[in-house]
């Protein structure tokens, strides 16, 4: 600590004091209120924070591994590099904070509430967030490896050259959500909202979009390979080179999609609705187009080699399976 200043006790308030490099590690912090203080470097892990306020803080470089954050608030405060590994947010409020370059790793934020806060070079590496609230949440250059979203408000966010493997969204609501540059070869979106989205230079081979709500979605020069679609309602979503080569399609929603002119080689679209969907120009080389009304789209020029039409003998078997549940 550069200057002596009364310890932290719990309920406190302390304000424009320079705690930098302190040591809070395991310490009782419940409640207390820093304003406008200085915790550049300072060691919070495995303290307990519960319904403690930052306001206007400089965290810096500071440590709150493990540390209890559970119905804290942190605002217009600089959190560039901390250290959140394995911490709990559980309803913590976060306004116009800076966590660039921060690390979320194994921290768990559960019903907080996020706002005007910027993310760039932030590692969410394995971290739990469940039912955030995070409307226009900007995540930039972001590790999302293995990240696992549930029940979150992601609308009108952005997503901009974020990657990992695997990153999990499960019924999420991400209406109107900007995606740029990720590559996010797994990506799971089952059962989300996703009406409105833009995808552009995104790479999303064997992505899970499962149930997902897409219409009115746009895919701009994404790679979509072997991605599942299966149940999902694409109704005007529309494919810009973006290749879709064994993709899963069976049951889902196209009326009015645009495809065309895309390459969608041995995907399978059994089952699909297609009326008014542009195929035209499109590679279906080897597609299932099983139990579609296929001649209620739009597919001029399109190739259609070896493509499977619907097989009656295994419709009336599949009509009988349904009939016989």
């Amino acid at each position: 600590m550069s200057t002596a200043h009364p310890a932290p006790t719990p309920g406190g308030i302390l304000a424009d004091a320079d705690f930098s490099g302190a040591d809070f590690s395991h310490r009782s912090l419940c409640g207390v209120r820093f304003i406008r203080c200085t915790l550049d470097r300072a060691d919070f892990s495995g303290a307990d924070c519960t319904d403690a306020r930052f306001e206007q803080c400089s965290l810096r470089d500071a440590v709150l591994a493990d540390a209890v954050l559970d119905g804290c608030t942190l605002l217009a405060s600089s959190c560039q590099r901390a250290g959140f590994a394995g911490a709990s947010l559980t309803r913590a409020v976060c306004r116009a904070c800076a966590f660039d370059h921060a690390d979320f790793s194994n921290a768990s934020l559960l019903e907080a509430t996020l706002e005007q806060c910027t993310w760039e070079g932030a590692s969410l590496r394995c971290s739990l967030w469940e039912r955030v609230s995070a409307q226009g949440l900007a995540l930039r250059n972001a590790l999302l490896e293995k990240i696992i979203c549930e029940d979150c408000d992601f609308s009108g966010a952005s997503f901009t050259a974020c990657h990992g493997r695997l990153a999990m969204f499960f019924s999420c609501r991400m209406p109107h959500s900007f995606w740029q540059d990720c590559r996010l070869p797994q990506i799971i979106a089952a059962d989300s909202l996703l009406a409105q989205a833009s995808f552009s230079g995104c790479q999303f081979p064997r992505g899970a979009f499962s149930g997902a709500e897409l219409s009115q979605s746009r895919f701009l020069s994404s790679l979509c390979t072997q991605a599942h679609f299966d149940r999902a309602r694409l109704c005007a979503a529309a494919w810009m080179d973006s290749p879709c080569d064994r993709s899963n399609f069976s049951r889902a929603d196209l009326t009015a999609a645009v495809l065309r002119g895309i390459s969608c080689r041995m995907a399978d679209f059994s089952h699909a609705t297609l009326a008014g969907a542009d195929f035209r120009q499109a590679d279906l080389t080897q597609a299932i187009l099983h139990a579609t009304d296929w001649d209620a789209a739009t597919h001029t020029g399109a190739v259609l080699d070896n493509a499977r039409f619907t097989d009656a003998a295994l419709l009336r078997a599949e009509n009988f399976t349904a009939a016989a549940r």
